[in-house]
C-alpha cells in the first residue's frame, strides 16, 4: 500500500468528518414556557409521532441521549409525566448501553476522536446528568404519591454519584500514559488553561445538594430520621448555610413548607482554541488543540421575587449547576487534554508526509486539521442554573405568586399539613412548573 493511499485515505477522512455538523438548534419553546409544544417536536424528530399525529410508544433511540433527555423534561414541565417517565426509562436503557459498549466500537470511536475530534465518540452523559435522570423521576414518583419508586430513584441517585467517584479516579490512572507530547504539554496556552481550570471553585465529589436536600425531606418523611440527618448534614458541609432552620427536619410534621427552587439555564460549554505553528525538519505544520470550558449563561429568574401572601420569600443558596459542570470537567480535564494532544500530534505527522509529497497536498492537510479540530461542547441545555430553598409556616391561608412575562403565576398551596413546593422555571418569560408534595 502506498504512502499516497494512506495520505488519500486519511485527508479523505479529515475532510468528511469535518463537513458534519455536531452542532443543535435551540429550543425556543423551553425557553418560553412552551413546553408541550416543544415536547411534541422533540418526538416528532425523534419519530415517535405518526403520520395522524398520535403518539407512538418511546423507545431507547441510539446516538439519541441529549435528545431524550430534552423531550423527558419538556414532557415534565407540561405536566405529562407518564411520557416524561417513559422518556427517562429510554435514557436509563441508552445509559446501560454505553457503560456496556463493546471494545470494537469504543476503539473506533478512540481512532475517530484521534484523527478528528471528541465530537466522533457516542456521547456519554456526565455523573451530574445521570444523575438529575433519577432526580427528576423521583419527583414525578412522588407527586403521584407512589413512594415505592420514589425511592428507588432516590438509591439510584445516590448509587450514581459512588460510581462516579470511582470511575474518575481510574480515568485519571489511565492518563498518565505517555502520548509522546512532551513539547505540547510544555506550550504556555495549555498550561495557563489547565491552571484555570484548577483554580476553579467545584464540589468535593459529585453530590448535587439540591438532590440530596430533598432526599434527606422524602427520609425524614417516612421516618428514616438516622439517614435522613446523615444525609442533610452532608449538604450543610457543601453549602454557604445563611438559614440554619431550614435544614432543621425535627418539625417536618408540624405544618412547614419547603420551597425548592430551580432557575435560570444552566451552564453550556465554549471552546478555547489553539493553532500552533510548528517546524518539524524542513516543513511547517501547524498543531491545533480545542479545548472545552463552563460557559455560564445569565439567569433571569430570581426566585426571591416570588411571594407567599404578599411577602417576598428569603431564600437560601441550594446549588450552582455551573459549580457542579466545573467539578466533572476538572475531573475528566486529564483525559480531555491528553486526547487533544494525541490528535494534535496525529494529525501533524498526516501533514508532515503531507507536506513531503507536495506543497498544495500539505497546505490541504493543514487546513483540513484545522477545520476538524474542535471541542466536544455537547451538554444537556435542560439544567437549571441555581436551586434555592425556603422554610415557611403553613399559616393555613397561602397564595403563591411567582411572576413571569408580563403576569404571574398564581398557585394556592395546601391549608394544613407539610409539603414540599418545587417550583421550575428557565427564564423570566417562562410559565413556571409547580408541584406540590404532602410530607
Amino acid at each position: 500500500m502506498s504512502k499516497k493511499y494512506i495520505l488519500s485515505c486519511a485527508v479523505s477522512v479529515l475532510f468528511l468528518s469535518g463537513c458534519v455538523s455536531t452542532g443543535k438548534k435551540p429550543d425556543d419553546g423551553y425557553l418560553i414556557g412552551n413546553y408541550a409544544n416543544a415536547a411534541l417536536l422533540g418526538d416528532t424528530n425523534l419519530g415517535f409521532v405518526d403520520e395522524a399525529g398520535l403518539l407512538l410508544p418511546v423507545e431507547p433511540k441510539a446516538g439519541s441521549v441529549l435528545e431524550h433527555l430534552d423531550v423527558a423534561e419538556n414532557y415534565r414541565l407540561s405536566g405529562n409525566l407518564l411520557r416524561s417517565s417513559e422518556h427517562y426509562d429510554a435514557i436509563e436503557y441508552l445509559f446501560k448501553d454505553e457503560d456496556t459498549e463493546g471494545l470494537v466500537t469504543k476503539a473506533g470511536e478512540s481512532i475517530g476522536s484521534l484523527l478528528v475530534n471528541d465530537n466522533m465518540r457516542s456521547y456519554e452523559p456526565t455523573p451530574t446528568e445521570r444523575v438529575l435522570v433519577n432526580y427528576y423521576k423521583a419527583l414525578n414518583f412522588w407527586s403521584e404519591s407512589n413512594i415505592d419508586f420514589t425511592r428507588v430513584e432516590f438509591n439510584r441517585a445516590n448509587e450514581r454519584t459512588r460510581i462516579a467517584i470511582e470511575r474518575y479516579a481510574e480515568e485519571i490512572k489511565e492518563k498518565n500514559k505517555n502520548v509522546n507530547s512532551e513539547q505540547l504539554e510544555s506550550n504556555e496556552e495549555a498550561h495557563v488553561l489547565s491552571d484555570a481550570v484548577n483554580s476553579w471553585e467545584v464540589y468535593d465529589n459529585f453530590m448535587n445538594p439540591a438532590v440530596a436536600f430533598t432526599n434527606a425531606l422524602f427520609l425524614s418523611s417516612q421516618s428514616d430520621h438516622t439517614n435522613a440527618d446523615t444525609l442533610m448534614k452532608r449538604v450543610e458541609s457543601m453549602v454557604e448555610v445563611q438559614k440554619p432552620e431550614i435544614f432543621d427536619m425535627k418539625d417536618i410534621n408540624d405544618g412547614y413548607f419547603w420551597v425548592i427552587t430551580e432557575t435560570g439555564l444552566g451552564p453550556m460549554l465554549d471552546e478555547n482554541r489553539y493553532d500552533i505553528p510548528w517546524k518539524v525538519g524542513d516543513e511547517f505544520i501547524v498543531l491545533s488543540i480545542a479545548l472545552p470550558t463552563v460557559k455560564p449563561r445569565q439567569s433571569t429568574v430570581n426566585p426571591s421575587t416570588y411571594t407567599l401572601n404578599g411577602k417576598y420569600l428569603s431564600m437560601q443558596a441550594l446549588g450552582s449547576m455551573e459549580k457542579l459542570a466545573k467539578t466533572e470537567l476538572k475531573k475528566r480535564w486529564s483525559g480531555i487534554l491528553t486526547r487533544a494532544i494525541a490528535s494534535a500530534v496525529a494529525k501533524g505527522v498526516i501533514q508532515k508526509a503531507a507536506a513531503k509529497e507536495n506543497i498544495y497536498v500539505g497546505f490541504a492537510a493543514s487546513l483540513i486539521s484545522a477545520v476538524t479540530t474542535s471541542a466536544d461542547k455537547r451538554i444537556w441545555g435542560k439544567t437549571p442554573a441555581n436551586w434555592s430553598v425556603t422554610k415557611v409556616k403553613n399559616n393555613g391561608d397561602n397564595l403563591l405568586s411567582i411572576p413571569y412575562a408580563q403576569t404571574s403565576h398564581q398557585v394556592s398551596l395546601p391549608s394544613n399539613g407539610s409539603g414540599i413546593v418545587y417550583i421550575k422555571q428557565p427564564t423570566s418569560s417562562s410559565k413556571p412548573y409547580v408541584s406540590i408534595v404532602a410530607l
